[in-house]
């Protein structure tokens, strides 16, 4: 399924849905954090967000917890094996297959082959892409967590561990209503 794009004045082309994510850029915000922890006063950060801007503007994964996923992160759902793209993961098509029949008891999109309907959120997280480790071809599933998912244990154990060791928490761009997110701070 093709989206219908525009070409905006600064030559962008955009969806109809708004900018593509390969195309966002991290923010002067994002800039700075990223500047702060370089300079030792940002140790960890934890994110809500799932559009992998923080780690475009350079804050590495290992010190980041993103509570909500990235929609550039796939994982092997037999190995584990993570695979960080350069390109928007998920499988909007088999998403928007079970949206539709959940919605109107029936779909315009046909299902791909590879989906499988989610038990917790009713989507499909598997992305169309197997495994490339040598043995595995389990499939690939987008790491987005969507409502009523569960977040990943690891992600969330530690970032309660690094809110714990905490002297000062900045909490940016955010109600603080999510569940457990807003419990962190």
């Amino acid at each position: 399924m093709m989206k219908k794009k525009e070409k905006l004045e600064n030559g962008i082309e955009e969806e109809e849905d708004g900018v593509p994510y390969e195309k966002l850029r991290p923010t002067y915000t994002h800039e700075a954090l990223c500047y702060l922890m370089e300079k030792g006063f940002l140790k960890y950060c934890i994110s809500q967000n799932g559009d992998g801007l923080h780690g475009l503007s350079g804050i590495p994964q290992d010190k980041m917890s993103e509570l909500h996923g990235n929609v550039f992160i796939e994982q092997c759902e037999i190995c584990k094996k993570t695979y960080d793209r350069p390109y928007y993961v998920m499988d909007d098509v088999a998403s928007q297959y079970y949206e539709e029949l959940e919605d109107f008891g029936k779909s315009s999109v046909k299902k791909p082959k590879y989906a499988v309907q989610c038990d917790l959120c009713g989507l499909s997280h598997r992305t169309g892409r197997k495994c490339e480790k040598k043995g595995c071809k389990g499939y690939l599933k987008d790491s987005i967590i969507n409502f009523r998912d569960r977040l990943e244990r690891k992600i969330i154990d530690r970032a309660w561990e690094n809110a714990e060791l905490c002297d000062l928490m900045l909490c940016l761009g955010t109600t603080l209503t999510v569940s457990p997110a807003n419990e962190l701070a």
